[in-house]
């Protein structure tokens, strides 16, 4: 059985996260963590502070995507083949 994927990515969550830090966040993650969790981190912190999210709270974008849930080295990945 193939795993189902979402406009090529692994699934809604991961696509929605890395669509908005391309769309809206790309200058705050300049330059480009080592890490898929220094990504994560950052990402949380710049997407929980753009939606004035507290500190403790599950951060989510705008359209709902849980930040944490995103598949991070798939992410890590994309953003470096675009640089």
């Amino acid at each position: 059985m193939t795993e189902e994927r979402f406009n090529g990515w692994r699934d809604w969550t991961t696509w929605n996260v890395a669509l908005w830090l391309r769309e809206e966040f790309a200058a705050a993650i300049d330059p480009l963590p080592q890490t898929a969790d220094e990504l994560r981190d950052r990402a949380e912190e710049i997407i929980g502070e753009a939606q004035g999210s507290p500190r403790n709270w599950t951060v989510v974008t705008p359209d709902g995507a849980i930040v944490s849930e995103a598949d991070w080295d798939e992410i890590l990945a994309s953003l470096r083949e675009d640089a």
